[in-house]
């Protein structure tokens, strides 16, 4: 699946100690700057650690313990909306639904359609390279 990736860890991790772990380990000049919190302002109140990945996508990256069925733990990376990429979406309201016109509705089609290509294309690009980069980290530091 695109936009998603994860891979397997030896221990269960926090969200602070995955933060902590990149802190010390994480190339800033080679793979950019991080932090911690919520992708928009609008979405869930789950934390998360945010790369940047395009104009509209971040990569988020959490842990995930593993549970009752599935008993590994993992890091899991996804693509998100940025703040921007999220307005480019948003509907403006009931009351416009009733003027919009065939034009409005395909520019909001062709906006979707630039939305999941960059995605897919650069977003997934930069997922798959945050993904190998830390998994290699973990790797060495025998998290992984």
């Amino acid at each position: 699946m695109k936009g998603m990736d994860s891979f397997e860890i030896k221990q269960p991790m926090t969200l602070a100690e995955l933060a902590s772990f990149m802190e010390e380990h994480w190339d800033k000049e080679q793979y950019n700057d991080f932090f911690v919190g919520n992708p928009t302002s609008e979405s869930a109140p789950d934390q998360y650690v945010i790369l940047p990945a395009t104009e509209n996508y971040s990569v988020l990256v959490y842990p995930k313990s593993g549970g009752l069925f599935k008993k590994t733990d993992k890091i899991k990376l996804a693509c998100a909306y940025t703040p921007d990429g999220a307005k480019k979406l948003v509907w403006k309201g009931a009351s416009r639904a009733k003027y919009e016109t065939v034009f409005d509705k395909a520019k909001k089609a062709k906006n979707a359609k630039e939305l999941n290509d960059e995605m897919q294309g650069p977003g997934d690009e930069m997922l798959r390279s945050y993904s190998a980069c830390l998994k290699k980290l973990m790797q060495e530091a025998g998290l992984a």
